[in-house]
């Protein structure tokens, strides 16, 4: 008698669980993205040419400075989009990790995790004047992003498939 998966019954044989190698390969495809984006080199900015010279020092007041208040800057719509940005670029972090790691379901795991992976991009880049700028307000924002996206994977489970609440 054969299994669904093709191998014979109490064979002890388990094909890999494909979902898992796809969260595997999102997480690979994510790592990348996050240093590409954060820690390598390269100016994804172009509107950093219009920012005062020494903006490549660290911001270490949180929620403060020149970074922080897109309504007091001269250009709202992309300090915003900043903002956002960094929220949406650690949204995936909440939300691939427990899928694949089950111990970091727990939101304050998972989210101190995230936030100290933030701080080490951020001092990574105080490495970097000129190109990238360490900033507290990053950390606190890539922190809610894991939140977001805990919450989102967490949302997801409890609708489940059909949409319904599961009790």
């Amino acid at each position: 008698m054969a299994c669904e998966d093709g191998e014979p019954a109490g064979s002890g044989r388990r094909r890999p669980w494909k979902p898992i190698i796809l969260v595997q390969l999102g997480i690979i495809v994510y790592a990348v993205l996050v240093v590409a984006i954060t820690v390598l080199p390269i100016r994804w900015d172009p509107w950093r040419h219009h920012y005062p010279t020494d903006d490549y020092r660290p911001q270490l007041r949180p929620l403060r400075g020149s970074g922080t208040n897109p309504f007091q800057s001269g250009d709202p719509l992309h300090m915003l989009g900043e903002h956002v940005g960094n929220v949406l670029l650690f949204a995936p972090y909440g939300l691939l990790l427990p899928l694949r790691w089950p111990q970091l379901k727990r939101p304050w795991r998972l989210i101190g995790l995230g936030a100290v992976t933030s701080l080490g991009i951020e001092l990574a880049q105080i490495t970097m004047p000129g190109i990238h700028r360490a900033d507290i307000n990053d950390v606190l924002l890539n922190t809610l992003g894991v939140a977001l996206g805990w919450l989102t994977l967490r949302l997801a489970r409890r609708t489940g498939a059909h949409g319904q609440a599961r009790p």
